[in-house]
């Protein structure tokens, strides 16, 4: 999951840098949806993941698919990227490049989310108190989403981005265990 990341962060951000020199950032996170939803497809990602697939075919497919989805045709940056990413076989990264894209789009905008990972239900109190710190961290409005993982112990990861802060039990356990080791 890291590899894909580091290997779409520099796409989200080419892509992302070009939408707001063309002030075009809302039609961009649509083409990129569109495009994730073709390639999210059992059989179309079936057939872009397969090594033996042609190129051009793939992108022609893709063209058509998104023509009749969206009821008009992709532009020219569009479609470049496409070519792109199916000839540097990293079509598969269009999910990961649109998630990167939108947070991008987020952030410009001073907003940001943050998923809590922790060990037991957090509490409106305690949400408030990590709302709080993470919008004062990174001074722009944050959203935070939690989810409960009992197989933490104890204590929390946060993860903004692809940055993750991690203040879990199980994580400082492996550290003292490295430590005691060397």
């Amino acid at each position: 999951m890291a590899e894909k990341q580091t290997l779409s962060r520099p796409y989200a951000k080419a892509i992302f840098d070009m939408a707001v020199q063309d002030s075009d950032e809302q039609e961009w996170i649509e083409r990129l949806e569109l495009l994730s939803h073709i390639v999210a497809d059992k059989t179309i990602s079936e057939l872009v993941e397969d090594p033996k697939s042609d190129d051009q075919k793939v992108i022609d497919l893709l063209f058509s698919l998104a023509n009749d989805i969206a009821k008009k045709e992709l532009d020219e940056k569009s479609k470049n990227l496409v070519k792109i990413l199916v000839e540097n076989k990293k079509i598969t990264l269009i999910e990961n490049i649109t998630q990167m894209y939108s947070e991008l789009m987020k952030t410009s905008q001073g907003k940001i989310e943050a998923e809590v990972t922790s060990a037991f239900a957090i509490d409106e109190s305690q949400l408030k108190s990590i709302t709080s710190a993470l919008a004062t961290k990174y001074n722009c409005d944050v959203t935070v989403n939690t989810k409960v993982d009992d197989s933490l112990i104890a204590g929390i990861i946060i993860r903004i981005g692809d940055e993750v802060i991690d203040g879990s039990v199980n994580t400082q356990l492996e550290k003292l265990a490295k430590t005691l080791v060397h």
